[in-house]
């Protein structure tokens, strides 16, 4: 049986007051998705968004932000995006990973498991190409690190992957004036649906967090609050537990905590 050990976890600095990053892991893109994937996950974040097929949360946990479709929409497809490439990289490893959930449903049902293997809770959480923070919401989760969010049922998540996708998506929607449209059908939506799908989409997994590696983080108070500025920059809208993407562990270490 594996016993339980201690990491080493790096604080932020916060000697000018707010908290800078001091653990950085490169963006190495190794993975990037089929067409045919992306176009899946396009499809389903149309139909969670525009489509009202489904519902997404319209802000974070303990957040304000309010999101709209276009936000949720993004935020979607960077998700699913993870969820495929950490899927991708299990299959390559030997393993048979449960397949990436596209099936659309409320809100609540909504924050399930992500990925499953050999009976393990998998949650894949993806950010921007040049983060460095593994970031989960205070608010969601007990001190023993079991998950309290906006769900149908009671869980304890065993992984947390960390994908990275760089797209142009971001850029897309500016330039296109997409961040505040409203679309009533998909006839209307399906140009800018296939300059989404031409698009690459390139992501790394900088590492991984097991459970016991996010029990520490909550034990150290590795907290951002919300209101301060990360980098000196960025307010936080809710406050979060946090991981550096250089304290993860190295993806080549996963068969240690699947087998």
């Amino acid at each position: 049986m594996r016993t339980k050990k201690n990491y080493l976890l790096h604080a932020m600095d916060r000697s000018s007051g707010d908290p800078y990053i001091t653990a950085k892991r490169q963006f190495l893109p190794n993975i990037s998705l089929k067409k045919s994937e992306v176009k899946k996950i396009l499809n389903f974040a149309w139909e969670m968004t525009w489509g009202q097929f489904g519902e997404h949360r319209p802000n974070r946990s303990g957040g304000s932000q309010y999101r709209n479709n276009a936000m949720r929409f993004k935020d979607v497809v960077e998700g699913k995006c993870g969820e495929f490439a950490v899927r991708k990289f299990l299959i390559e490893k030997g393993h048979k990973p449960s397949e990436v959930d596209l099936a659309v449903y409320s809100r609540g049902v909504w924050d399930d498991v992500d990925l499953t293997l050999n009976g393990k809770a998998i949650n894949v959480k993806t950010m921007k190409h040049f983060s460095n923070l593994l970031l989960l919401e205070q608010k969601d989760y007990s001190k023993d690190g079991n998950y309290l969010g906006h769900t149908d049922s009671s869980k304890k998540y065993d992984i947390f992957f960390c994908a990275r996708m760089r797209s142009s998506i971001q850029e897309y929607f500016r330039s296109e004036g997409l961040n505040g449209r409203s679309f009533s059908s998909f006839m209307e939506f399906e140009s800018h649906f296939k300059a989404l799908s031409r698009m690459n989409w390139e992501l790394d997994l900088p590492g991984f967090a097991p459970l016991d590696l996010l029990k520490q983080a909550i034990q150290d108070k590795h907290i951002i609050a919300r209101g301060e500025y990360l980098n000196g920059r960025t307010r936080m809208d809710a406050t979060n537990i946090y991981i550096q993407s250089g304290d993860l562990l190295d993806v080549g270490l996963i068969n240690d905590f699947v087998l």
